[in-house]
C-alpha cells in the first residue's frame, strides 16, 4: 500500500506515505484492514482515534548515513503536532544491521548511569529552552551544546535501542502523567546499514482528544488513565 502511494518515485530519502481509512484510492478490503489496526491500537492505548489526529503513516526508510545526526537527528513527537502524547510504531520488516529506533535519555531498570544522566539533564534542557528537534538548536549556543550531548549519547548506545523485527511494535509516551513532555521520549531512527536492507514501519500518533485540551488537570488525567489502561492489558 506504501508503494502503491508512491508510485513511480526513486527512494533516497526517508519516505512517508499517509494511510487515511477514508481515502478512496484503497478498496474496501483495503479500508477494512486500516480500520482494523487503528481499532487495535485505540483497544490497547484507552484512546479511540478521532478526526483530530493523524491518520496512519507508512514510512520507508532506505540505507545510507553515518550517523543519527546525519540521518534524521533526534526528537519528540509534538515537534509535528502539539497535541501528541503516545507513538506506536509497527515494524513490518526486520532489518540485519541499523534501522534501531533509539531513546538515549530512557532508563530500562534501576538507577541510570552517569552517561544516561548526562543525556537526560541535556534532554530536559533542550526541552527547558523550548526546542523539540536537535536540528532546531542553535550554533554556539546552550540548545547546541544540549543537542550534541544528546545526539553522542545515541551514538555511543546509552539508553535504549529498539531493533526492526517483523511483526512487532513499539508504543511509547510522549507526555508524562502529569501531561508534560516525558524527557525521556527524546529518540531517533538509526541509519539503515546494510545496503541490501529497506526499513519499512506503519506509525500511528496519538492525539489529545479536543474535549481534554482545555485545562490542564484534565489533560494530566486522560494521559495518565491511558498509560494505566496499557499497563493493565499487558
Amino acid at each position: 500500500m506504501i508503494l502503491r502511494q508512491q508510485e513511480g518515485s526513486q527512494f533516497e530519502k526517508k519516505v512517508r506515505a499517509p494511510l487515511d481509512v477514508t481515502d478512496k484510492f484503497w478498496s474496501t478490503k483495503d479500508r477494512m484492514f486500516l480500520q482494523d489496526i487503528e481499532n487495535r491500537l485505540a483497544d490497547l492505548i484507552g484512546s479511540p482515534a478521532h478526526a483530530d489526529e493523524t491518520c496512519l503513516v507508512g514510512t520507508l526508510t532506505p540505507p545510507g548515513g553515518d550517523s543519527i545526526a546525519d540521518h534524521l537527528g533526534l526528537h519528540v513527537d509534538t515537534n509535528a503536532a502539539h497535541w501528541r502524547f503516545c507513538t506506536a510504531i509497527i515494524y513490518l520488516s526486520s532489518v540485519s544491521d541499523g534501522g534501531h529506533t533509539v531513546f538515549p535519555a530512557a532508563v530500562e531498570d534501576g538507577l541510570p548511569s552517569e552517561e544516561s544522566e548526562i543525556a537526560i539533564s541535556a534532554a530536559r534542557t533542550l526541552l527547558d529552552l523550548g526546542i523539540d528537534h536537535t536540528d532546531k538548536a542553535r550554533p554556539s549556543s546552550a540548545s547546541s551544546c544540549a543537542a550534541q550531548e544528546l545526539l553522542a549519547a545515541a551514538s555511543a548506545g546509552t539508553g535504549l535501542a529498539v531493533t526492526p523485527e517483523t511483526g512487532t511494535a513499539c508504543i511509547f509516551w510522549t507526555r508524562q502523567d502529569d501531561g508534560e513532555i516525558d524527557p525521556h521520549s527524546w529518540h531517533g531512527g538509526a541509519p539503515v546499514l546494510d545496503d541490501h536492507s529497506w526499513k519499512w514501519t506503519l506509525q500511528k500518533f496519538k492525539e489529545v482528544p479536543v474535549w481534554a485540551r482545555g485545562k490542564h488537570d484534565v489533560l494530566a488525567e486522560f494521559v495518565r488513565q491511558t498509560r494505566l489502561h496499557v499497563m493493565s492489558h499487558v
